[in-house]
């Protein structure tokens, strides 16, 4: 049996990453987690975030900028 993805919301996405809900709302819209979708695009229903889209955000920070503020032990590895 295959196992599903964790799948965020905005608030829970902008605790993991120390930042604003809003803040998370921007980088949705910029694309910065690409597989990010709505539940229902006509209704614009609130957004939903793959945990690995987080991840990688999260890593593609650190490299950049030599730093984020989210603690290493909270990415997952794969």
């Amino acid at each position: 049996m295959e196992e599903r993805e964790e799948i965020l919301k905005i608030a829970e996405a902008a605790r993991l990453l120390g930042v604003s809900p809003v803040t998370v709302g921007k980088w949705v819209k910029a694309g910065d987690f690409p597989h990010a979708f709505r539940l229902n695009p006509r209704t614009q229903s609130q957004w939903r975030i793959p945990k690995s889209d987080v991840d990688e955000f999260i890593r593609n920070r650190r490299r950049q900028q030599g730093y984020f503020r989210m603690p290493v032990e909270l990415i997952s590895e794969q």
